[in-house]
């Protein structure tokens, strides 16, 4: 009797614990923490143009009012590793001569001490299979899947949740002191994850020399797969505030970049550099000293478009 009552309670408290996951999932407060995944569930067909690569390509690119059909793969973060990977996955979805643009920042080729974080790749569980991630759990999964076992706190969120955060849809802006203090961030987190004294002295790429490899092998898979898919690469550069650019000099992206693109681009996609373009420059155009806002995002992508439909003319 005892044994039966304790199998009927059991199965009560695991009812009730996927009820309360599933309330919480919900709410505002959960939706906030992943709101990129979103996308994925609605992948369209015929994609004629598309963007991967990391956070500023998330932020940055938008193909509202497009003349072509566009989706953004873009996510923060991605390497160029899951690019390939997402690539792989939906490219049932693109086009044959579709248009591809690949987001290239300044540390994209760069050692970053993140990639060894357990949670680095904690987006990635929702949409990808378990063979595609690195270092995947099973139980890394079942606390995703069922985020109050980690943190059952966040069952108040049920009661009394969040404002919803419009990432994409907001106009955020900063002021002097707020921008100068979210540059003063960014800069120090480059430095600490990349393991670098400062973002000047180019010569520096001696130490990430076997990196280069590894994230150069990875970007010459993506344009194998538009070759075999017919897809026409751009590789994109995308602006970032003047405190930002100020403190990255050209033979730091000349070290960083421009070299590791020369080898790996056999291809010989063109390359679009906004980097230092003064006319994004403005910290009215961003949301935070990398990510663009509502603003910022509508012109960039206008003279984006513009500039890949000059070069594809000729």
């Amino acid at each position: 009797m005892k044994i039966g009552m304790l199998i009927i309670a059991w199965i009560l408290f695991s009812w009730g614990g996927v009820e309360l996951n599933l309330r919480y999932k919900k709410t505002n407060h959960y939706k906030n923490q992943v709101w990129q995944i979103a996308k994925f569930k609605n992948v369209p067909e015929n994609i004629q143009m598309a963007a991967v690569g990391s956070g500023p390509g998330l932020y940055d690119i938008s193909f509202d009012g497009a003349k072509q059909k566009g989706f953004n793969f873009c996510m923060s973060p991605q390497p160029f590793e899951y690019a390939y990977k997402i690539l792989k996955k939906y490219q049932g979805k693109i086009d044959k001569g579709a248009t591809l643009i690949i987001v290239v920042c300044p540390l994209s080729f760069a050692n970053n001490l993140q990639l060894r974080q357990k949670n680095f790749y904690d987006l990635y569980y929702y949409f990808l299979k378990p063979s595609e991630i690195k270092n995947y759990t099973l139980r890394r999964k079942i606390a995703l899947t069922f985020p109050l076992l980690r943190h059952p706190k966040k069952v108040l969120k049920i009661f009394r949740d969040v404002p919803e955060q419009g990432f994409l849809t907001e106009d955020n802006t900063l002021n002097h002191e707020e921008m100068a203090e979210s540059v003063k961030n960014g800069i120090q987190g480059w430095l600490n994850s990349s393991q670098l004294k400062d973002l000047k002295d180019g010569s520096q790429a001696e130490n990430h020399k076997e990196i280069f490899k590894q994230k150069g092998a990875f970007l010459k898979n993506i344009l194998e797969l538009c070759e075999s898919n017919s897809w026409n690469p751009v590789f994109v550069m995308p602006p970032m505030c003047e405190g930002i650019s100020a403190q990255i000099s050209d033979s730091f992206i000349t070290k960083f970049v421009t070299e590791q693109l020369e080898w790996v681009n056999y291809l010989k996609a063109p390359v679009l550099n906004y980097f230092r373009d003064p006319e994004f420059s403005q910290d009215k155009y961003y949301r935070e000293c990398y990510f663009m806002n509502v603003t910022g995002r509508k012109k960039f992508s206008e003279q984006l478009f513009h500039d890949i439909n000059k070069i594809q003319k000729t």
